[in-house]
């Protein structure tokens, strides 16, 4: 990638980023410069948006190219998305917020993060920042859930 198109890449590709972390989970180990590559021409416009595009349209062929599960259930339904993490072997999950995760902040922004951990009261996750930098936001109580807008998208 370019500089322009890393800045572009880090402040719009958090769906890719974490899919790109939940295939390094489950042993594809392809990174950012890789799998942007690949995708690109799924971007609407790679000189001004680079990174982004419609989920939704491209789900399938993202996915695939990940060698991730291509079925996907989306649910904001927490004990929901709590038992298919905890019965199911860790199943692939991101976490879709409709608000900034961050502890105090009540901006939206739409943005994607790797469930890490769940349990009746408690949800952590993998997130990836705009500045290119990435890490974990630990117990995060069950309340932030709705409070955040999230929903979880669960990959089998």
């Amino acid at each position: 990638m370019t500089e322009d198109e890393r800045k572009q890449w880090n402040e719009r590709a958090c769906i890719p980023r974490c899919l790109v972390k939940l295939a390094n989970k489950n042993g594809n180990s392809i990174n950012d410069d890789e799998f942007a590559k690949q995708i690109e021409h799924l971007f609407p416009n790679p000189k001004t948006d680079y990174g982004s595009f419609n989920i939704d349209a491209s789900f399938f062929e993202i996915v695939s190219k990940l060698g991730l599960p291509t079925h996907r259930e989306d649910s904001s339904d927490y004990s929901l998305i709590e038992h298919h993490f905890n019965t199911e072997n860790h199943r692939c999950i991101l976490v879709m917020s409709g608000i900034n995760l961050d502890p105090g902040q009540t901006n939206p922004g739409k943005h994607c993060s790797v469930l890490t951990k769940i349990d009746s009261k408690h949800f952590s996750v993998w997130t990836p920042y705009q500045d290119g930098s990435d890490g974990p936001l630990d117990d995060l109580e069950k309340s932030v859930w709705t409070a955040k807008e999230c929903f979880g998208v669960v990959l089998s």
